[in-house]
């Protein structure tokens, strides 16, 4: 089973999508979340290995490139173009139930790499899922950066790739990571997304 779901006393309206920079708290924010509510998590799909502490089926689904070319050719992705899947020479895939499950009624929690794809997804969604982009100063996503002991050239390349004060005009939310701290961005969201039983 490739969906988690959590069992507190919290139920959601709507879903949700985070989307954000490298180390701008999105695991942390969607572990947060997966804790507090009802909320399914519907990992996506990627070609690069796991890192430290990551599960397979919860933070993402891990498959060669060879096989997300071949689901995103049988149209088992919601992005709109195979090229908004690379980032950072990997590649990520959004899976249909990212869309076909809040349109059932089924509220998830899930986190496309893709600002391109969160666009495609929030139109088709509207008001059906909440945005919530996060995003950090420089210096705190290089900290967190540095905590994952990469290499400083991986550092320097991922500080680039992140446009760290980019705001997102459709998100319902833009949520500076760095200057609230994680649990108020996670209090903003469960005030504004869920209903109590």
């Amino acid at each position: 089973n490739n969906i988690h779901t959590a069992n507190e006393d919290v139920r959601m309206r709507k879903s949700v999508m985070i989307t954000g920079a490298s180390c701008t708290g999105k695991s942390i924010v969607i572990s947060s979340l997966v804790d507090k509510t009802y909320l399914t998590r519907v990992p996506g799909f990627t070609t690069r290995t796991p890192r430290k502490g990551e599960t397979s089926g919860f933070d993402f689904l891990y498959i060669s490139e060879k096989e997300l070319r071949d689901k995103f050719d049988r149209g088992d992705f919601i992005d709109p173009d195979f090229s908004v899947t690379e980032y950072s020479g990997q590649f990520y895939g959004s899976p249909r139930e990212w869309i076909d499950m809040p349109i059932a009624g089924l509220p998830i929690l899930f986190s496309p790499t893709s600002s391109v794809t969160a666009s495609h997804i929030k139109q088709i969604l509207d008001e059906m899922v909440i945005w919530v982009h996060l995003f950090a100063d420089e210096n705190t996503r290089r900290s967190r950066l540095m905590a994952r002991e990469i290499s400083s050239s991986e550092v320097k390349n991922r500080l680039l790739q992140g446009d760290t004060n980019r705001i997102m005009d459709l998100a319902d939310f833009n949520l500076n990571t760095g200057e609230l701290g994680i649990k108020d961005v996670v209090q903003i969201i469960l005030e504004n997304v869920r209903e109590y039983r």
